[in-house]
């Protein structure tokens, strides 16, 4: 007479055995390996499994949220100034009285900047406060579920992207000239351009 195997737990010390090593029936089924198994190896799946990723998370986010709260535009604004003075002098000396300008622009496109900088990192600290694995003191590393888990790493993944992509903003000049011969030599001075950056915006699903 065959005995029914079907309820016990299937626990493996490694993935090469064949045999089962536990005979406990399963108490329910791990998250993470997808196995039936007893409540103590259940136990130990979690806490091999699922805390070590919950622990890192937790580190990544706290490495996250230090970069949002030291984000600035000082680097930025020093390249755009930088990029306006190579400018200025690769120019004749007939348009050098437009760095003055170039530079108010820089001003105005920095402080548009600023604002939109300002509201990324509110929302974005909002978000990770609002989290339940982040901001929730009641939440247990031995309860978190893998897909919590799998929601937090891509939340952290956007907002980590969105500030690398902050970093990186590059000052764009777009030029318009006006009707005017080649072999003209004032055509520089009727030679007009604005000056903005480029990013992308961030959008939370």
């Amino acid at each position: 007479m065959s005995i029914d195997r079907s309820n016990d737990c299937r626990h493996y010390r490694n993935e090469k055995e064949c045999m089962r090593n536990c005979n406990r029936t399963a108490y329910g089924r791990c998250p993470a390996c997808q196995r039936k198994v007893c409540l103590q190896h259940l136990s130990e799946h979690h806490r091999i499994e699922i805390e070590p990723h919950f622990d890192i998370l937790i580190d990544r986010a706290n490495q996250i949220r230090a970069k949002l709260e030291t984000m600035s535009i000082d680097g930025t604004k020093k390249r755009a100034q930088q990029f306006v003075e190579a400018w200025k002098n690769r120019t004749i000396a007939s348009i050098e009285r437009a760095v003055a300008d170039k530079m108010i622009e820089i001003d105005g496109a920095c402080a548009e900047l600023t604002v939109e900088m300002s509201q990324f990192k509110i929302d974005s600290l909002a978000k990770l406060k609002s989290d339940m694995l982040l901001s929730s003191p009641h939440i247990h590393r031995e309860y978190v579920h893998p897909d919590e888990l799998s929601r937090l790493e891509q939340l952290l993944t956007i907002i980590n992207s969105h500030i690398d992509r902050y970093f990186k903003h590059e000052l764009l000049e777009y030029s318009t000239t006006t009707t005017t011969s080649s072999t003209t030599p004032q055509q520089d001075d009727n030679r007009s351009s604005t000056l903005c950056f480029y990013h992308e915006q961030l959008e939370y699903n």
